[in-house]
């Protein structure tokens, strides 16, 4: 295994970029709209808490499949079994 800390940034702008475009961003915009309205003092960790569920329901399972697929890629890459063209060595 290659003994360098492996680089995920560009995983998690896709992972950005995905969710924005899927209009995942929006959705949870306005669920957490809606969890102040009921509780204006709720606090940080509390709206946390109870967004996140239904937060990681809503992503898209396209995109679920496609992330679990490119970090499947980068791990079995940086394992040594795939070699930097992407070709099983």
């Amino acid at each position: 295994m290659n003994p360098e800390k492996t680089d995920y940034t560009p995983i998690k702008q896709l992972l950005y970029r995905r969710l924005t475009e899927s209009g995942w961003c929006d959705q949870v915009r306005m669920l957490v709209r809606l969890k102040l309205k009921e509780n204006r003092n709720i606090s940080v960790n509390e709206l946390v808490e109870s967004s996140l569920p239904k937060a990681r329901g809503i992503v898209p399972a396209a995109i679920k499949r496609e992330m679990l697929q490119k970090l499947k890629d980068e791990i079995l890459r940086d394992s040594g079994y795939y070699d930097a063209e992407g070709n099983p060595s």
